[in-house]
């Protein structure tokens, strides 16, 4: 009965934080929260907007086409056209670099993130490039 309870209450966030950001750039409320959305699993379908944490990493990343993982065992998490990363506006909550592969997913100014040299930098110009390709869209936070 305890249980049934917690993942009522749980899914009630899930859904509530869901709704909120939905249609919101900024991420950063659903990265401090990140604990409330379930690990990504490969046998599973996916819609469009569905959020799960990567089982390697534990970040958010947000589907952008609907698929089966079950029927497409090659499509997976991974897979840069299906899903994108969050990033956030606030330093605190900043995630590791990932390569952006498109708009959908390009960095926007006023966004952090953790560069492979372990320095959190802020986006000061929306970019699909790193700080070492393309230095006058980053600044040191």
């Amino acid at each position: 009965m305890m249980n049934e309870a917690l993942e009522s209450v749980i899914r009630y966030a899930r859904n509530r934080l869901m709704a909120e950001i939905a249609d919101m750039d900024d991420k950063t409320e659903g990265i401090a929260c990140k604990s409330l959305f379930p690990l990504y699993e490969q046998n599973h379908t996916y819609e469009v907007g569905d959020v799960r944490l990567h089982p390697a990493t534990g970040n958010p990343k947000e589907c952008m086409t609907s698929y089966d993982g079950a029927s497409q065992p090659d499509w997976t998490i991974d897979t840069a056209t299906l899903w994108k990363p969050w990033h956030s506006r606030k330093k605190e909550y900043a995630l590791p670099w990932e390569a952006p592969t498109g708009a959908h997913d390009m960095y926007k100014a006023g966004e952090y993130m953790i560069w492979a040299d372990g320095q959190v930098y802020k986006c000061t110009q929306d970019t699909n490039f790193s700080p070492t390709e393309y230095a006058q869209a980053w600044e040191v936070a």
